[in-house]
């Protein structure tokens, strides 16, 4: 098979996966002739000192674009005033007339598309609007400045940890979305944009920005084919993962729990009392049908096959139930997990964290002693400090990611980690065990902490970032009321109180 029809046959599978119901919506359809029928009015003018900090700030690392145009050259045209004054009377007259360039609408498929100028101008645009009028909902962590995966994976463990020490349980479902942003409905897109009130500008240049894209595959310099994209947000651009959050932003929130969001990544989890299996089932079921009305109406896809339940607690009889139960969701029944991966963590039943520390070890072993062992070997021509350096770059980073969770775990699980780390140091320094050199003085020769020193150094730096935060989910991570624990603590909170 030829590059050509290899990169056609990898076009006509990314063809397929942008296809969506052809359902009609009544409701839709009006909101998009009142789009198209509707007058502009007033815009912010695109100022020539706007497009030259954006120049300026291009990542001379993005890969180019059809144009084969590279970053570095644009970054080098930030000081060119007419080049400048071209953009800048270009860019407005696009806004006045709400239209997007339709080569500007040409994708080509290769690891990352190059940054586009005119996408940023819209990008500022939108977040401007939405930040003066509170569009986002506060458990969207996906995608937002000042927000991570670690605090929405705190958010959950802290109120899984509260409900074990007021003897209660927790219900959790993780919903899995089929190609997600490959088959977003853009009319279903530019009426919840309308609905929130976005200046009429925008909306109409989004119209254009999404109407008539074409994509091909690039393959060992060879093109397929263009084929036309009908649905999903264009991955790679600055717009697709934030038109992507406004999409979603109205999913329904569960009755008598919480959900949370982190992109595409769907939870809900539900506090119940410490054996009322029948409770959690009921509440699970209920929300599970609410989110399937949502996503039937807003042509989004569920994998049923990669959605999980599980249930954490610390009553056995609860988990004892569970272990040959099954709940009835729509046409499947689900099992409840021993442990399910949540944002890149393994969450067992009980919160103990030794499968994630034990996942976490594997996998930084693996990088060690098989990617980077030609320069983490003995005797190579790298000194030490630089090993030092790379296991501190590219190895430790795997070891006490999300440490912030499972800092107050089982001091024997901390300890495999540390033990892990004065192996990688006596490599680093080409020592043996039977070489007499304590521990202690490789971590002083690295100038590296202990692992429990360095955990304790992120997780103090990490809530005192969450104490100023204007998320009020994320600035009362940390924060516990006593007075809600009716037994003696048995279980550790994320954070000593």
């Amino acid at each position: 098979m030829s590059d050509v029809e290899k990169a056609q046959a990898l076009a006509d599978t990314f063809k397929e996966s942008h296809n969506i119901s052809s359902d009609r919506s009544p409701e839709v359809e009006n909101s998009i002739n009142r789009i198209i029928n509707s007058q502009v009015g007033a815009f912010d003018i695109i100022e020539s000192s706007e497009i030259t900090s954006i120049l300026s700030s291009l990542n001379h690392k993005k890969a180019t674009g059809l144009d084969n145009i590279p970053n570095c050259i644009l970054s080098g045209l930030a000081k060119s005033r007419p080049f400048v004054d071209l953009l800048v009377i270009l860019f407005n007259e696009c806004i006045h007339r709400c239209y997007f360039p339709k080569d500007w609408k040409k994708a080509k498929i290769v690891a990352i598309p190059k940054s586009k100028i005119f996408e940023k101008i819209l990008l500022s645009r939108l977040k401007e609007f939405e930040k003066n009028h509170n569009i986002f909902i506060n458990e969207q962590f996906g995608f937002k400045n000042g927000h991570s995966t670690t605090q929405q994976i705190l958010r959950l463990t802290k109120q899984i940890s509260l409900g074990f020490n007021k003897r209660k349980s927790t219900a959790l479902i993780l919903f899995d979305f089929k190609k997600a942003f490959d088959t977003v409905w853009h009319d279903g897109l530019l009426h919840k944009l309308l609905l929130n009130n976005y200046p009429v500008y925008l909306i109409k240049l989004l119209f254009s920005y999404l109407s008539d894209r074409v994509a091909a595959v690039y393959l060992n310099q060879s093109y397929s084919n263009f084929y036309k994209v009908k649905a999903g947000v264009p991955q790679g651009s600055l717009l697709a993962p934030h038109l992507f959050n406004v999409y979603i932003n109205d999913v329904p929130k569960p009755k008598h729990g919480n959900i949370a969001l982190f992109a595409d990544d769907t939870a809900m989890y539900f506090e119940v009392s410490w054996k009322n299996l029948n409770l959690a089932k009921k509440r699970i079921q209920e929300n599970f049908n609410c989110l399937i009305h949502y996503i039937d109406k807003w042509k989004i896809k569920l994998n049923e096959n990669k959605t999980k339940i599980i249930m954490f607690s610390k009553s056995n009889v609860m988990l004892k139930k569970v272990e040959n139960d099954l709940v009835m969701l729509g046409n499947s029944n689900f099992e409840w997990q021993e442990s399910v991966k949540y944002l890149g963590v393994i969450l067992d039943r009980k919160l103990l964290f030794k499968k994630h520390i034990d996942r976490s070890i594997a996998i930084a072993n693996g990088v060690t002693f098989s990617s980077f062992y030609c320069l983490f070997k003995r005797n190579n021509s790298l000194d030490s400090a630089e090993k030092v350096f790379l296991y501190k770059a590219y190895v430790r980073p795997i070891l006490t990611y999300a440490c912030q969770i499972f800092n107050n775990c089982a001091k024997t699980h901390l300890i495999k980690i540390q033990v892990f780390q004065n192996k990688i140091l006596r490599l680093c320094y080409n020592t043996n065990w039977d070489d007499f050199i304590s521990n202690e003085t490789l971590h002083s020769r690295a100038d590296l902490p202990l692992i429990r020193d360095f955990v304790d150094k992120l997780v103090n730096r990490f809530y005192n970032i969450c104490q100023t935060h204007d998320n009020v989910l994320i600035s009362s991570l940390g924060i516990y009321n006593n007075n809600l624990f009716t037994t003696r603590f048995k279980h550790r909170l994320p954070i000593a109180i």
